[in-house]
């Protein structure tokens, strides 16, 4: 039996669609497309709460997290430095070129994206916008 094991770890700054970042609505909507567009299968509603961080250097944001049938799916975002992270990791093989790109949209300014083959150690991509 073979095994995948693909990760996927962006990093967004310079954010200019601040909905992401600071609406629990818009961050849910943005996992659940792109489960929809990576194929992946849920294991339960994403959880996604706002983050007040009072006293935390980073601030107030929107976390997100979601089980999958094949791993697990994660979005921080933060909201004063307009920054956010997306981690995908998934032992099913998804486009991560159509998620690169939906992201670069959805959230518009800078990032980088990289991707891994775990299982071979391989990098497959690494883009910087």
């Amino acid at each position: 039996m073979t095994v995948d094991a693909y990760h996927l770890v962006a990093r967004l700054w310079g954010v200019e669609r601040r909905g992401p970042l600071s609406s629990v609505e818009t961050a849910r909507a943005l996992v659940e497309t792109v489960c929809t567009l990576a194929g992946m299968e849920v294991l339960g509603a994403p959880f996604v709460c706002y983050v007040v961080a009072e006293g935390k250097a980073w601030g107030p944001g929107v976390t997100a997290l979601v089980p999958l049938v094949d791993s697990h799916m994660s979005l921080h975002c933060l909201e004063e430095q307009r920054v956010a992270f997306f981690d995908l990791f998934s032992c099913k093989p998804f486009d991560w070129a159509e998620v690169v790109t939906f992201l670069r949209l959805a959230f518009g300014g800078h990032g980088r994206a990289h991707v891994v083959d775990r299982v071979e150690d391989l990098t497959l991509h690494d883009s910087t916008w």
